[in-house]
């Protein structure tokens, strides 16, 4: 068994741990501006927005899920065309 196949059984895997410092950095400005837009808003305003985060946070959680399910599936199907 491949070393891979055993760190994904053992839980030591994970796809989104270490993923570059270009999305490092557009994570914390994505976070800065959220901050800054806070500021400016009212009780009512911040509820509104902490909704739209949450339902657009699930929607692209969904996204990557199915895009890491469907480059594993074709990297299991280029796999099957190696000799």
């Amino acid at each position: 068994m491949s070393d891979i196949i055993k760190a994904i059984y053992r839980g030591e895997y994970n796809p989104m741990e270490n993923l570059g410092d270009e999305l490092e950095l557009l994570t914390l400005d994505v976070l800065n501006k959220s901050e800054e837009l806070n500021k400016t808003l009212n009780d009512e305003q911040k509820e509104k927005l902490e909704e739209f985060c949450e339902a657009s946070s699930k929607v692209n959680s969904a996204m990557e899920t199915e895009a890491f399910k469907r480059g594993f599936k074709l990297g299991a199907a280029m796999m099957q065309e190696i000799d």
